[in-house]
């Protein structure tokens, strides 16, 4: 398991699933969000997400935020790691 640092961010991968025709306008409103960024999309309908955190509780919030957003189907963690923040 990786060691949290005091000067690290939480980085999550997120799978994101919704319905075909909802995926151009989802992954404008997902990337609008400050702290996520929209990487691929599948017109099938799914999307890779990152969201930045500052700790694994926020990070699982930020995800659930996801999941409220109306269209989106599911919204599943893929991966987590801390990534440091100072030089």
């Amino acid at each position: 398991m990786e060691q949290r640092s005091d000067d690290s961010t939480v980085l999550s991968g997120v799978l994101v699933r919704c319905m075909p025709a909802s995926v151009g306008r989802l992954s404008q409103e997902i990337g609008r969000l400050p702290w996520a960024d929209v990487h691929q999309l599948d017109p099938a309908g799914r999307m890779v997400v990152t969201t930045e955190s500052a700790d694994i509780h926020e990070g699982m919030d930020r995800i659930g935020a996801l999941r409220a957003i109306p269209g989106v189907l599911t919204a599943d963690l893929a991966e987590f790691r801390f990534v440091e923040t100072s030089s």
